[in-house]
């Protein structure tokens, strides 16, 4: 084991990034009651998501194990519609704050890194202008899983990352409407650029 350490270089490293997310076309429809209304709820876009956080990387030989922790911020626009016009074609936002922790494999050959591993979301905040809606209330899991994969190329100090992430959980499952869940059809998909400054 001393040996290994020994051999091992250790890296620590400070990161920006920027992320856009793909959620598909979709709309979900909620059932009116007697005190509500019918309403539909269609995406209307994702928005450019920031990141910024610190990497771990040990790198021996060609192999690398990179740990992160990211703070990511993002937000969504949504379409709202009802049948009697109190809404029509109303844009509400939802804004969300999650503690991403990815923890990545891989291998390096020159400045040239190839990397995947599983990613952890756990939410940290979130503002909804839903919440005006009647009836809404929202319900996140402590914690929802990812992958994410992608390239690296490392000039001196400097790492530069283009990375794909998918998502295990559906979009919009936090969303509940008089105690009913409901969620869109896709699972939501990211590509994230980001640089980093190592630290050896």
């Amino acid at each position: 084991m001393l040996t290994v350490s020994a051999q091992a270089q250790l890296n620590f490293g400070i990161k920006v990034g920027a992320s856009t997310t793909d959620i598909g076309v979709n709309l979900i429809e909620i059932p009116g009651n007697q005190t509500m209304e019918e309403l539909k709820v269609a995406i209307e876009k994702a928005n450019y998501g920031f990141s910024f956080g610190a990497l771990f990387q040990i790198r021996l030989k060609w192999f690398v194990i990179q740990p992160e922790i990211i703070f990511n911020s993002s937000s969504v626009d949504f379409r709202v519609n009802d049948n009697i016009g109190k809404y029509t074609d109303k844009i509400l936002t939802d804004t969300y704050q999650n503690l991403d922790i990815p923890f990545l494999f891989g291998f390096k050959a020159g400045p040239l890194r190839m990397q995947a591993g599983p990613v952890g979301h756990i939410p940290l905040q979130y503002v909804s202008e839903l919440s005006s809606l009647e009836g809404f209330s929202s319900d996140f899991s402590p914690i929802e899983y990812g992958y994410q994969a992608g390239i690296g190329i490392d000039f001196f100090n400097l790492m530069v990352d283009f990375r794909y992430e998918g998502n295990f959980s559906k979009f919009g499952d936090y969303i509940t409407f008089h105690d009913r869940k409901y969620n869109f059809a896709d699972t939501p998909t990211r590509l994230i650029l980001s640089m980093a400054i190592a630290i050896n």
